[in-house]
Parts: structure tokens; sequence; C-alpha cells
């Protein structure tokens, strides 16, 4: 798995597709499997490499014909929004995550991306939906949650973010971010003793943490002033 490079504090594993139209046809005496799909998928497969290699002009070229000859090539379009989510070029990857998620609703990694698409653009409503479904389709994966909590945090609705944020560390309790995002929810929501927790565990992973330091102090001192009154 490789990391997009997107801006801010969303994260996501890309995974590099590499579905075949021959393979899914092999064997069934239904599929029409033909020689302009074959062609399709070759020209995805060349994208794939070129995506590793880094050449991803060319390799947006090979994409683009893959789905020009079988427009239901699900996987042809994700990599297709990939490469311009690597460009930095949302609005033309946004399109490209629709037109896969609807041609197969049901693969994670498409509603992620779209997720991370809108977002960048502000679109959190869309983004909001998006990893809502990312979560639906694979419970387990902890960044989904995460990003999930972003949004929510992003639309100061904390205690939802809240519910994210701790099935995330609930998944996986050793990435920072987590704990981080939690506390500040929980200090925007006005529980002062919990968020102190999760800034404590902050402290642990990295003593020097500067904000964590002066969010502490803050709440210990809120909490001192109200027992004294």
């Amino acid at each position: 798995d490789t990391m997009v490079p997107v801006v801010g504090a969303f994260v996501f594993f890309w995974v590099a597709l590499a579905s075949s139209p021959a393979a899914e046809c092999a064997g069934s005496p239904s599929c029409s499997y033909d020689s302009t799909l074959e062609e399709a998928d070759l020209h995805y497969q060349k994208g794939l490499n070129l995506t590793d290699q880094g050449d991803l002009a060319t390799a947006q070229l090979e994409f683009q014909k893959a789905v020009t000859l079988n427009p239901e090539f699900s996987d042809a379009y994700y990599q297709l929004g990939v490469v311009f989510m690597h460009k930095a070029d949302f609005q033309n990857a946004e399109p490209m995550f629709e037109s896969a998620i609807r041609h197969n609703d049901h693969v994670p990694q498409y509603h992620s991306m779209l997720g991370l698409c809108t977002v960048q653009q502000n679109k959190l409503d869309q983004a909001f939906d998006a990893f809502s479904r990312a979560t639906e389709l694979k419970p387990e994966d902890p960044w989904a949650h995460y990003n999930l909590g972003l949004v929510l945090q992003k639309q100061k609705r904390f205690g939802p973010a809240e519910e994210s944020f701790l099935e995330a560390l609930n998944i996986h309790g050793g990435d920072k971010r987590f704990h981080q995002h939690l506390a500040e929810v929980l200090e925007a929501n006005g529980k002062l003793k919990r968020a102190l927790l999760y800034y404590e565990n902050l402290l642990k992973f990295d003593p020097q943490d500067a904000n964590a330091q002066t969010r502490a102090a803050s709440i210990r001192m809120q909490l001192e002033q109200a027992e004294r009154e």
C-alpha cells in the first residue's frame, strides 16, 4: 500500500487494484468477454506499471484508453482518480471515483478516495457520506473511522466525532493522531476530565508535545477552578 499525499490530517492508503476483465470472465459461459475487453485490460495493466514507475502522465493515458474500451471498468476509473489525486487535481478526480462507485458500490477504497477528494474541496456533506459508506464496507479499518471523525470534527458534530475516533482507537490504539483528535473533540464538547486523559496519553507518545502540554495545563486549571467553586 502507498499513502497518497493529500492536504491536511486526512489519511488514506491506496491500493493498486488489479482486477482483470479477462480473469472475471474466465470459466463463465454467459460472459461476453472479447478482444476489446482484453485490450482494455492490457492498457489497465500498463497503467498500473507506469504508476509504480512514477510516470503518471503516461499512466493516465493508459487508464483513459482502458475506460474508453470498457466503459464499465470500475478499477480503471479508480486509478484515473488516483492519478489526479497525486496531482492535487481534486475536481477531475471526483468524477472518476464517482464513476468507479457507479459501476461497483462495494469497494471501500473507492468511497474513501471520494471522501478525501471531496473534503479537499470542502464538500463536507459528500465527504461524510463517502467515509460513512467506507466504514460500512470495511468496519475493521481504523482509518475509515478516523477520516469520518475528522469530517465530523470539521462540522462541529463533536459527539459523533468522538464515537468515530473511539472506534478507530478500539481497532488500533497505537496512533497518536487518534488520541489527539479524540482529546480535541472531548474538550470542545466540555468533557474535560476525559479530554485530559487523552492529552496525557499524547504526552506518553511525545513528552515534548507543546500543544498537548498547553492543553493539559489549561484543563487542569479549569478543573481546579471548578472544584474551588
